[in-house]
């Protein structure tokens, strides 16, 4: 998954879902644990990469 920061700057990171919970995008992985959480004012896009 690319997650494209309002600044300009790409991470990718191995979250397998993203979902939003009020102010947050929570990424997690397989077993749905939380692995990140970015503020939704600082995520401009998410892309993700077929399987």
């Amino acid at each position: 998954m690319t997650i494209t920061h309002n600044n300009g700057r790409q991470e990718i990171i191995t979250a397998r879902r993203y979902r939003a919970d009020g102010l947050w995008i929570i990424f997690e992985d397989a077993d749905k644990q939380e692995i990140l959480r970015l503020n939704e004012h600082d995520v401009r896009s998410i892309r993700q990469e077929a399987a």
